[in-house]
């Protein structure tokens, strides 16, 4: 490609990671999700210097635009969103926002997620005709992508993406996993700046304010609640039967209930107060009891009957409805997902509210501080 598209293509990458940065940020304990998935193609260099912006006439500071090309074109490889109803090259404002502040227009090839990886493995491995920037499939674990020579090596062209440098100079640890073998620097990674990025338990509190019930705190009062909402006409449609009182994917389940149970079942390991490492899938007791809850929950009708194959979409036809009482994921979804289902929604109270976690024979605790308890302290 010609240098002043790629230099334009690094730092567009840059500015898309600030976003996500900016998006996330919320101290200054910075973690790296491991998913170092995202990189630029350098597919036709005319081989010019990398810091040749100056004889362009424009050089980028860091604040928008990164170019004052009027046209300005570069295009991207990436994964489209998980929700069915969403087209991100389409419906993200701040993708939009991005484009006008950068005055870069994207050209966008968004392919579904449940096929990304085998629809892109083949366009790597054939290493031709493809996007300037890319996001890719897998964490490149042997470096093949490194070595076929498609990729730019970003450290090389630090001048154009100063934002980004400053954030590695500023998380050294981060730097260094995405320091290759041959000391450059080829990804712009997706990662979580804050310990509040969390999947948590959220409750339809306007059932609960109906009822004149109280946020459960523990295990009993879980199911209490659990019981009423299956039991009254929450909706209001005169029909008692159509209330499910929690709708929770299988996946989920996991990080809902096993700390009640002194379970660490996201990662399976943890270690005691003597240091001892632990596999929570082996201890038999806990494992157990945990299973004879979820199942108990199941017996009884509380927990959706079809949660095995239970996806978001279904879920969030479900709020649309209002026909569940609880659900679980991740923090944001309580306001763009779950709670906009709800016509008078407008964003000040909540109707799906997150809330703590409920407490067994255990103290109660979320899965990330069973996981990182020193980066919670």
């Amino acid at each position: 490609m010609r240098m002043t598209k790629k230099v334009t293509a690094l730092a567009l990458a840059a500015v898309l990671a600030a976003a996500s940065l900016a998006g996330c940020n919320g101290n200054n304990d910075s973690s790296s999700s491991g998913s170092t998935n995202s990189g630029s193609t350098s597919s036709n260099s005319d081989g010019s210097s990398s810091s040749s912006q100056e004889a362009e006439g424009f050089s980028y500071t860091g604040a928008a635009p990164v170019t004052d090309q009027d046209g300005a074109t570069v295009s991207m490889l990436a994964m489209n969103s998980w929700y069915s109803t969403v087209d991100l090259s389409k419906d993200a404002q701040i993708l939009d926002e991005i484009q006008s502040r950068a005055n870069v227009t994207i050209d966008w090839n968004m392919i579904d997620p449940t096929i990304y990886a085998d629809t892109v493995s083949p366009m790597l491995a054939a290493g031709s005709d493809l996007q300037d920037i890319v996001q890719l499939p897998d964490l490149d674990s042997n470096m093949s992508y490194i070595k076929s020579g498609m990729f730019v090596a970003l450290d090389e062209h630090f001048d154009s993406m100063p934002n980004y440098k400053k954030f590695l100079d500023e998380n050294p640890n981060i730097k260094a996993m995405l320091t290759a073998t041959d000391g450059h620097i080829y990804y712009v990674p997706q990662t979580v700046v804050t310990n509040n990025y969390q999947p948590c338990m959220m409750i339809n509190v306007r059932w609960l304010e109906q009822l004149n019930m109280s946020e459960p705190k523990t295990l009993d009062e879980f199911v209490a609640m659990l019981r009423a909402f299956r039991d009254n006409d929450m909706n209001g449609n005169g029909d008692t039967t159509d209330e499910i009182p929690m709708s929770v994917t299988s996946g989920y389940l996991p990080y809902l209930f096993g700390p009640a149970f002194g379970l660490d079942l996201v990662s399976g390991f943890y270690a005691d107060d003597a240091g001892k490492v632990h596999y929570s899938y082996y201890e038999s007791e806990n494992y157990k009891a945990y299973l004879e809850f979820v199942k108990s929950l199941y017996d009884e009708g509380l927990l959706e009957m079809e949660y095995t194959s239970l996806n978001r979409d279904q879920i969030t036809s479900r709020c649309a409805q209002n026909t569940t009482g609880v659900t679980f994921d991740f923090s944001w979804q309580m306001s763009t997902l779950y709670s906009a289902q709800f016509p008078d929604y407008d964003g000040t109270e909540p109707v799906f509210k997150g809330v703590g976690p409920v407490s067994g024979e255990y103290t109660a605790t979320t899965w990330a501080e069973t996981l990182y308890p020193a980066s919670l302290a």
